[in-house]
């Protein structure tokens, strides 16, 4: 579950703010929850369940409360919605590690939807994906994962990483279902992670990761299918 926090007095931008998340992440496979607030002056509203903070802190005051959310939470993303220049020099001075300052004057919506949209791909960069075999729990990033093979005969597949293999007890459909948006089923027997792809021979059918790792389980009707999603994708 993905957690989205926006404090902001002002009921237009806050409205505006979440018609534009709403736009955004309409594009990605995963559950999201947005919490709204017209200021965060409770420690429970900024605990660190929260993985983005879109907060307004056009007046000064609203700067303590950010270095507040720091001090509990060092991890998630901040995006910092202001009317007032100084805030940008203060988001550096004061060292909070903002995600980004955007003007409410400077075409807010197109840049809140660009600064969005890195955060959420950045979030899922480091989703982990947990599961066991032989008795061992294994934590992989999303992100170190090049494809997933089902081996013959045995309901077991392999999870190809970028620098080892593993094995899991599971069927490619649950697993598509379980890693979602990111990675795309190519064979019955296969799913890849397009964000690793470093190279796709169309004429071959091959697929070739950035470890240089290839797979040829691609299907001719996947083809075009992959070459679209590759291009919305990356």
């Amino acid at each position: 579950m993905l957690n989205i926090t926006i404090s902001n007095s002002d009921p237009i931008y806050r409205e505006k703010t979440i018609t534009v998340i709403n736009r955004v992440l309409v594009n990605y496979d995963i559950d999201y929850r947005i919490h709204k607030f017209s200021g965060l002056n409770n420690k429970k509203e900024y605990d660190n369940i929260f993985k983005i903070y879109i907060l307004d802190v056009s007046f000064d005051t609203k700067m303590k409360t950010v270095n507040k959310i720091r001090e509990n939470d060092l991890d998630s993303i901040i995006i910092l919605i202001t009317n007032c220049e100084e805030v940008c020099h203060r988001a550096i001075h004061d060292k909070i590690m903002a995600f980004e300052v955007i003007c409410k004057d400077s075409n807010y919506d197109n840049e809140l939807s660009k600064v969005i949209k890195l955060a959420v791909d950045i979030y899922l960069r480091h989703k982990v994906f947990i599961f066991s075999y032989n008795h061992v729990i294994y934590r992989i990033s999303y992100s170190e994962i090049t494809y997933i093979e089902k081996e013959p005969l045995i309901k077991r597949c392999i999870i190809h990483t970028i620098n080892n293999d593993y094995y899991v007890v599971n069927s490619i459909e649950n697993l598509k279902r379980v890693l979602g948006s990111g990675f795309i089923k190519t064979h019955q027997s296969c799913i890849v992670n397009v964000s690793n792809i470093r190279e796709f021979d169309v004429m071959n059918s091959l697929i070739i990761f950035k470890n240089g790792a290839r797979t040829h389980l691609i299907t001719n009707k996947m083809k075009r299918a992959m070459k679209e999603y590759i291009m919305i994708h990356r």
